[in-house]
C-alpha cells in the first residue's frame, strides 16, 4: 500500500469515525436540549402558577378596598342627595314656592274682580277729559 493510499485511507477512516462522533454529539445535544427544554418548562409553569396566585391575591385585595372605598363614597353621594331632597327641596323650596304662589293667585283674584271696574273707570276718565276739555274751551271764549 502506498503511503497516499495509507493516508486516504486514515482520511476515510477518520470521516467515518467523526461522523459517528457527530452522530453521537448530535443525539446527546437532542437529549440534553429535551431535558432542558422540559426542565425549563416545568419550572415557567411553576413560575407561571406563582405568579398567577399572588396577582390573584393582590388584585383580589384591590377589588375590596376599591369596593370598601367605592361603599363609602356612595353611602356620602346618598346622605347628600337626601339631604337635598327633603331639607332643601321638601322643607325649603316647596313651602317657599307654595307661599309665592298664594301671594300671586290672591293678587290675580283681586285684579280680575277689579278688571271691569277698571274699565269703567277708565271710561269715566276718557268722558271727564272730554267734559273738561270742552268747558274749558267754553269758558276761555
Amino acid at each position: 500500500m502506498s503511503e497516499n493510499e495509507f493516508l486516504l485511507a486514515i482520511s476515510n477512516l477518520m470521516d467515518t469515525k467523526m461522523d459517528a462522533l457527530e452522530k453521537i454529539v448530535d443525539t446527546k445535544m437532542d437529549a440534553l436540549e429535551k431535558r432542558i427544554d422540559a426542565k425549563m418548562d416545568a419550572r415557567f409553569d411553576a413560575f407561571e402558577k406563582r405568579m398567577d396566585a399572588k396577582m390573584d391575591a393582590r388584585f383580589d385585595a384591590f377589588e375590596k378596598r376599591m369596593d370598601a372605598k367605592m361603599d363609602v363614597r356612595f353611602d356620602s353621594i346618598e346622605k347628600r342627595v337626601k339631604r337635598i331632597e327633603v331639607d332643601l327641596i321638601e322643607n325649603n323650596i316647596l313651602p317657599r314656592l307654595n307661599t309665592i304662589e298664594a301671594c300671586y293667585i290672591s293678587t290675580y283674584e283681586r285684579y280680575k274682580e277689579s278688571a271691569d271696574r277698571m274699565d269703567a273707570a277708565l271710561d269715566d276718565v276718557a268722558l271727564l277729559k272730554k267734559v273738561v276739555a270742552e268747558h274749558s274751551h267754553r269758558l276761555a271764549i
